[in-house]
Parts: C-alpha cells; structure tokens; sequence
C-alpha cells in the first residue's frame, strides 16, 4: 500500500506542483525525485512513482515545465 497526495511547493512568487507517494509505514526510505518527459506530469510518472513507493521510496514527481497537456513537444521551451 503506498499514500498518495497532490501537493504545491511555493518559494515567494513561484509555485512548483507535484504528486507525492509515500511508502504505508512509519519506517525511514530513501528517495527519489521524478522528472518527466517533455512537458506534463502524465498519469505513466504517476504510476512509476507508485510502484516505487510500493517496493519502499518516497517518490516526489514534480510538475517541471507547469504546462498544459498538449502533443506538442516544443511548448515546454516557450514556458516562462
């Protein structure tokens, strides 16, 4: 069993989502940070974070390029 939860990191102006999974016990993990592809963090990240998390990671999959979803593989470079 693993615990899942959408969460927002801020540093003043900039806010940063992700999706955070947890390991269902109270026992120290290490960790891994998930970084997707091209531009969106697509339920496959997701689901790679979880089966992490069920062989024993906190996994956080951060939301890199904060666009929309979209087929086109440039848009990440035009995100400011």
């Amino acid at each position: 069993m693993t615990k899942t939860q959408e969460i927002i990191l801020q540093s003043g102006n900039e806010k940063i989502s992700g999706f955070l999974v947890l390991p269902d016990d109270a026992l120290r993990h290490r960790a891994v940070i998930a970084i997707h592809e091209w531009c969106v963090l697509i339920d496959w990240v997701k689901e790679q974070a979880t089966n992490l998390a069920a062989i024993g990671y906190i996994v956080f999959a951060l939301d890199l390029y904060r666009c929309n979803d979209t087929t086109d593989p440039s848009e990440p470079r035009n995100v400011k």
